[in-house]
């Protein structure tokens, strides 16, 4: 009877676990520690039972010195704290990993899903992605002082630059997959909102007049030195309007009078002068005086 110790990785659903144990064969022939015969085709494997768990069943497979074993009984009673594992020889699959010693490992993949790649300094992003066997992963990012990454696939962008998040199979991290993000200064973005202190803002009486103000924000705070242009339209913002009309105007404020109309609706649009793109608009309905 010849034994051979030996470190065995055990693949349970793409879940893996490595384990020393010593290898029983009654015909074991090793050359510069390769097998190189199995007469009988069977070996015995005993492992530590708290090394393994639930991992070793039957017909799971595992390979050592390139050459695979599949696991026909387990016995974790004969022995107290070994479990003694039965294995026949068995035949290469195209998802073995011979020359690392791991059955299956090429069938276990993560692939990451999230296709946006670019980040605001200080804004988030939860990463996407898929697990064969829904096993386990962790997140390392190559420059946490570019992007972070938490347990929960949270990147958050910290600073100007460049950072590869990896997510990887946490039981054995060749099995992995990389994103590269690229962290930006943060866009100035404006927005504009019309508001009134007068009562009913959204309708002006037969030939009367209301003032409106335009606030301008920048990234949400409120800026006072981006003026608006005024102008007024009929209800499809687009066609000129008898209804009413822009009485006075500054590059913060206007005031608009009800052209002695009793029904209809006017659109104002404030445009931000510095850029045409930025505008918002506040709709009006012309109402009778009673």
């Amino acid at each position: 009877m010849r034994r051979l110790t030996h470190e065995i990785v055990f693949n349970f659903n793409c879940k893996f676990v490595t384990s020393y144990g010593y290898i029983e064969a009654s015909q074991l022939d090793l050359i510069e520690g390769r097998i190189m015969s199995l007469p009988s085709g069977q070996i015995k494997v005993f492992v530590p039972q708290n090394s393994v768990r639930d991992v070793v069943k039957t017909g799971n497979r595992f390979i050592i010195e390139g050459q695979p074993f599949r696991i026909d009984g387990v016995d974790a009673y004969t022995q107290p704290g070994i479990v003694i594992i039965t294995c026949q020889i068995d035949q290469i699959h195209p998802e073995d990993d011979v020359t690392n010693n791991i059955a299956g490992l090429f069938g276990c993949k993560i692939d990451i899903t999230t296709q946006e790649t670019e980040l605001q300094i200080g804004q988030t992003l939860i990463l996407e992605y898929s697990a064969t066997g829904n096993t386990p992963v962790a997140f390392v990012s190559s420059n946490p002082e570019i992007a972070t990454v938490d347990e929960n696939g949270v990147v958050t962008a910290v600073s100007e630059g460049k950072a590869v998040i990896t997510v990887f199979n946490s039981t054995m991290e060749i099995i992995k997959d990389t994103i590269e993000i690229n962290v930006v200064p943060v866009q100035s973005t404006y927005t504009i909102s019309i508001t009134s202190s007068a009562s009913n803002p959204d309708e002006i009486k037969y030939a009367q007049s209301k003032t409106y103000q335009a606030q301008v924000f920048l990234n949400g705070n409120l800026v006072e030195d981006q003026p608006v242009i005024w102008q007024l339209f009929a209800d499809d913002q687009v066609s000129p309007t008898t209804l009413a009309t822009i009485t006075s105007q500054d590059g913060h404020s206007c005031t608009v009078k009800n052209n002695n109309a009793n029904s209809g609706f006017v659109q104002l649009k404030a445009t931000l002068q510095s850029d045409s793109r930025i505008f918002a608009w506040k709709r009006i309905q012309m109402k009778p005086l009673f």
